[in-house]
């Protein structure tokens, strides 16, 4: 599996970035939910961010079940 590299963003981009990982995956919110071992309305809050409802660790989970990571870097820089 090869894995792809993200940078971070503001919160409410992360929530949507989340959505489009999924998409890009062509996965379902309950398929993405299981790969990463959290329940399908904890993904759906993630994705809407309700309640502002974001876990670092859990958003981690999620994109590795998706094929990414996150990466630490600089402004400007990769």
């Amino acid at each position: 599996m090869v894995v792809k590299r993200i940078k971070t963003t503001p919160l409410a981009d992360v929530a949507e970035l989340l959505k489009a990982v999924r998409a890009e995956q062509d996965l379902t919110q309950a398929e993405l939910a299981s790969r990463a071992w959290v329940s399908r309305p904890t993904l759906a809050r993630m994705e809407t961010l309700a309640k502002g409802d974001m876990s670092v660790s859990i958003l981690v989970r999620l994109l590795d079940a998706a094929g990414y990571d996150l990466q630490r870097s600089t402004s400007g820089k990769p």
